[in-house]
């Protein structure tokens, strides 16, 4: 944790597991933000690879190293750990973009009746290389559970209000379970803002679950939005667009992934974040 007691602290949660290739950057681009009051807590699930040895290099960083029951359990282990006021989750092969942190707090700050705030996110490949910056819609629930997830987790901040209104992550779930906790804390009563930046890189390459197991994730997220009265129809088409376009874009056939993309967009279909 750097010092600057003066601002709110703000804990940044980043669940581990055989990143080795990417965990480095992540904690880079947390690191370099130019906010001045950050602990940055690192939950591993006992790795294999390089990650331990990454993360003794950097002192400043709260971590632990042990087998867990999966993502959710991980993250939860980070959310009871964290003492920030302002909450922030970011998964160990993702980045913050310069500024994301302070511009966050600045919101919060002004907007005392918002309890999270979320922006747009950049897709991007494994070295780094941009590939296109999706644009996030104001959130809306009834868009939320018929149009699949509108909330970038990457690029969202929260006040410590939704630990106690909502609790914690739902271990039972294993790709979305960021989806039913966005619904959950819109449920309740707590107020969620979009804001018009561009705040995390989410990383889509070949061992990531939005892209390995894409099916079972679309299989997810569909389940909670009908467990929460979204309609049949509308999310089977939608979760069926974006596992075609997933697959696609990380296929030889990228172009025309991203040309079917495109069209689905301008239809209104746009705002999903596996």
């Amino acid at each position: 944790m750097r010092g600057h007691e003066s601002q709110p602290l703000v804990s940044i949660i980043t669940p581990s597991f055989n990143q080795a290739s990417f965990i480095e950057r992540t904690i880079a681009s947390v690191e370099s933000q130019d906010y001045p009051n950050v602990e940055h807590i690192v939950i591993d699930g006992g790795s294999s690879d390089e990650t331990i040895e990454i993360l003794k290099q950097h002192p400043h960083l709260d971590w632990l190293s042990e087998p867990d029951d999966g993502q959710s359990s991980a993250i939860n282990k980070g959310f009871k750990k964290a003492r920030g006021e302002i909450i922030g989750w970011l998964n160990s092969d993702d980045v913050y973009y310069p500024g994301a942190i302070r511009e966050a707090v600045e919101y919060l700050q002004a907007h005392s009746e918002t309890a999270l705030v979320y922006s747009d996110f950049m897709e991007i490949e494994a070295d780094d290389r941009e590939r296109a910056r999706v644009r996030t819609l104001p959130f809306d629930l009834g868009r939320m559970l018929n149009q699949g997830n509108l909330i970038p987790q990457p690029s969202t901040f929260f006040r410590r209000i939704v630990f106690e209104r909502a609790g914690y992550l739902n271990p039972e779930y294993r790709y979305a379970m960021d989806y039913d906790y966005w619904i959950r804390i819109a449920k309740s009563g707590l107020r969620l803002d979009r804001i018009d930046r561009c705040w995390s890189g989410f990383r889509l390459h070949g061992t990531s679950k939005t892209i390995s197991e894409s099916s079972r994730a679309w299989r997810e997220h569909r389940r909670i939005s009908r467990a929460y009265g979204g309609q049949f129809l509308v999310p089977l088409f939608y979760g069926y667009r974006r596992l075609v376009y997933l697959r696609l874009a990380n296929s030889r056939f990228r172009a025309l992934g991203m040309r079917v993309n495109r069209v689905f967009r301008r239809l209104g279909l746009k705002g999903f974040h596996g």
